[in-house]
Formats: structure tokens, sequence, C-alpha cells
């Protein structure tokens, strides 16, 4: 079903291709044979392409009699870049989740931080209260 929008997708995937890079947290997908294919104007596929970032069931619906199917491989690949695992190599919005967390020297250190501020701020706040507190109880008697 997904091979009979195979010529609306052709229109569009050669620009859409050109610009990124896409990434996973399984490694890069492997879009540079089709970039190839639309910038040269090719129909045909090599003989071989990369298939490392497709599924065994994909693959071997790909390449049912020997020879890779293009319409089918185009479609496959795309697919996969709707996956939520897929992003765009230097996009602020969509990076592997390790990219948004901080290292552990630096998180020790801010810890250490908090903590030393925490201190801080519990010393000021028992001055302020011991300063407040005389003269409220020294006028009282």
């Amino acid at each position: 079903m997904a091979a009979e929008q195979h010529a609306t997708v052709r229109k569009y995937a050669g620009a859409f291709l050109q610009p990124f890079k896409f990434s996973r947290s399984a490694g890069t997908i492997h879009c540079l044979p089709l970039r190839q294919l639309y910038a040269e104007g090719r129909r045909v596929l090599p003989d071989r392409v990369p298939v490392g970032h497709l599924a065994k069931s994909e693959r071997e619906l790909i390449c049912e009699n020997g020879k890779p199917d293009r319409r089918l491989y185009e479609i496959a690949t795309l697919a996969l870049l709707r996956s939520g695992d897929v992003w765009v190599e230097g996009s602020r919005s969509f990076r592997p989740i390790d990219q948004h967390l901080m290292s552990k020297p630096a998180f020790v250190a801010l810890l250490n931080d908090t903590n030393d501020i925490a201190a801080r701020i519990d010393a000021q706040t028992g001055r302020q209260v011991s300063l407040l507190s005389r003269p409220l109880y020294g006028t009282v008697s």
C-alpha cells in the first residue's frame, strides 16, 4: 500500500533529503544512496545498498527477488524517518537524551555549589531570625 504513494513521495523526497543528516540512537540512517539517486536523476538502485537501518522483515521484502526494489527501499527508509528515535543532526529540538544530560563532573560541581549556597542561606536566615526576635521578646515583658 505504501508503495502506491511512491510517485507522490518521489516528487519531494530529493529536496527533503539533501540538506539534512539524519541520526538515531543506533547510528546514522543511510540516506546517502537516496540522495545520490535523486541528485543524479537515476531511476535504478545499485545492486548493493545499505540496509542495516531497516528491520529484517523490511530487508527481506525489499530484496525479495535478490535485487532491491527502489520503491520499497525508498518508502521503508523514509518511513523510518518518522519514528521517534530519529533526529536531524544539529537540531536543538530533538536530540538524544544523553545530550540533554549534564556530565557527571559538572553535576558534582553544581551539587557542591548548591550545598554551599544552602548552608549560607541557613546561616543568614538564622542570623536574621535571632536579630528580629531580640527586640520582639525584649518589649513584651
